[in-house]
C-alpha cells in the first residue's frame, strides 16, 4: 500500500450557518466527493437488499433521523443540493456506520493504540481500514472553529460526522467498528456523538463522561488519549451501557472486538468468514491479531521520533489491504501526522 501525507486541509467554521459551512469545500471537492458518495451506496447495495428497496429504507431513515432532530441536517441538505443528490441518500451515507450493523456482513476494521512516550507524552496512534478504495484519496483535514476554540477532524468530503479527531492541548478520540447481537437504530451514531463531543467537550474527563454515558443507535469502540500522562482509555460501548479499559502503563490497544463484560457480543465475528476452509481466519480471529500484533509493535524500548510510532503501524496485519487512514495524535502537543493511501 502506498501512502502519502500531502493532504488538503480546509476550515469548518461554525459559527456560520450550518447551511454555509461546507461551501468552501464543496467548492473544491464536490466531484470526488460525488464518487465517494456513489461508491458508498454501491457497496451498501453489494451487500444489503436491492436497490429498489435501499432506496424505500433510505427515504424512511432520512425521515426518522431529521424529524427527530437529528444534527448536522443543514449541513448535510448543502451536500444534497452540491450534488444533485437526494437528502435520503446523503443521510444514507453518514449513517453507514450504523448500516454495518444491519446483517453483520460489513466490518470497518481499525486497529488503534495508545501509549506513553517521554519527550512526546500520552500518543495516539490508528489504521482505519474501510472496504472502499476511493477513501484513501478522498481523506482530508477538516478544523473545525468557533471564535478561538478548535478540533481537527481527519475526514472526507460529504461526510459531516467525524470517526478521528482531535482538540488540541486536550484530548484524542477515534472510532473503531464494533461487533452487535442487534441492530442498530438511526436516533444518535456514534460519528455524530464524537462531533458533538469535540465542539462541546474541553477536557478529557468530560469528554470521556459524555461518550460513556450517552444512549447510542448501535455498539462502537471509542479510543480516548488525554494530554497528562494517566489519560487513556478504551471505552466499550452498547447502545445503553458501557465498560472503560483504562490505560495502566504500557500499551492499550483496540480493533473490533470485545476485551470486558461484552464479551458475548464477539460471537457474531466468528460467523463472518465466506470460506469454509478450517484454516480461514475468522474475523474475531483477525481482530485479536491486529490488536497484540499493534501491542508487541508499540511496546518497543526506544521510541524518540513521531517516525518510530508510524512503524508500527505498518506492519501486516495492522496495516492491510482496507487500511486508507494512518493517524498519530499526541494531544498535549496538538500535534498530529496523517496519511492517506493512493493508488498504486
Amino acid at each position: 500500500m502506498k501512502y502519502t501525507n500531502q493532504i488538503s486541509e480546509y476550515i469548518i467554521d461554525l459559527e456560520l450557518p450550518e447551511y454555509r459551512r461546507w461551501q468552501d469545500v464543496i467548492k473544491k471537492e464536490k466531484k470526488i466527493a460525488k464518487r465517494l458518495c456513489k461508491d458508498a451506496i454501491a457497496d451498501i447495495d453489494a451487500v444489503g437488499p436491492s436497490p429498489l428497496i435501499r432506496k424505500f429504507m433510505s427515504s424512511i431513515l432520512k425521515n426518522t433521523y431529521c424529524y427527530g432532530g437529528g444534527l448536522y441536517t443543514e449541513e448535510m441538505q448543502s451536500w444534497s443540493d452540491a450534488l444533485n443528490m437526494s437528502l435520503s441518500d446523503i443521510v444514507l451515507v453518514n449513517c453507514t456506520y450504523e448500516l454495518s450493523h444491519l446483517e453483520n456482513i460489513s466490518i470497518f476494521g481499525c486497529t488503534a493504540g495508545i501509549k506513553y512516550v517521554p519527550n512526546l507524552g500520552m500518543v495516539h496512534v490508528r489504521n482505519m481500514d474501510w472496504p472502499i478504495a476511493s477513501i484513501g484519496p478522498a481523506t482530508r483535514i477538516f478544523r473545525f472553529k468557533k471564535k478561538s476554540r478548535e478540533f481537527i477532524s481527519v475526514g472526507l468530503p460529504g461526510k459531516v460526522s467525524v470517526i478521528s479527531g482531535m482538540l488540541p492541548g486536550k484530548y484524542s478520540v477515534t472510532i473503531n467498528w464494533a461487533p452487535s447481537n442487534f441492530r442498530p437504530s438511526f436516533d444518535f451514531g456514534p460519528s455524530f456523538l464524537l462531533r458533538d463531543v469535540l465542539e462541546s467537550c474541553d477536557s478529557y474527563d468530560e469528554a470521556v463522561s459524555y461518550l460513556s454515558g450517552t444512549s447510542l443507535s448501535s455498539h462502537v469502540f471509542y479510543t480516548v488519549c488525554g494530554s497528562k500522562k494517566g489519560e487513556g482509555c478504551i471505552i466499550e460501548r452498547t447502545k445503553s451501557s458501557y465498560n472503560i479499559r483504562e490505560w495502566t502503563g504500557g500499551v492499550l490497544t483496540q480493533a473490533n472486538h470485545f476485551e470486558g463484560k461484552f464479551k458475548s457480543h464477539n460471537h457474531s465475528l466468528n460467523l463472518l468468514e465466506e470460506d469454509d476452509d478450517p484454516d480461514t481466519e475468522t474475523a474475531y480471529e483477525d481482530s485479536v491479531n491486529r490488536a497484540e500484533t499493534l501491542k508487541e509493535s508499540l511496546a518497543i524500548k526506544k521510541v524518540t521520533k513521531i517516525s518510530d510510532l508510524r512503524k508500527a503501524l505498518n506492519i501486516s496485519p495492522v496495516q492491510n489491504e482496507e487500511s486508507h487512514q494512518q493517524m498519530i495524535f499526541i494531544p498535549n502537543k496538538g500535534e498530529y501526522k496523517i496519511w492517506a493511501s493512493r493508488p498504486k
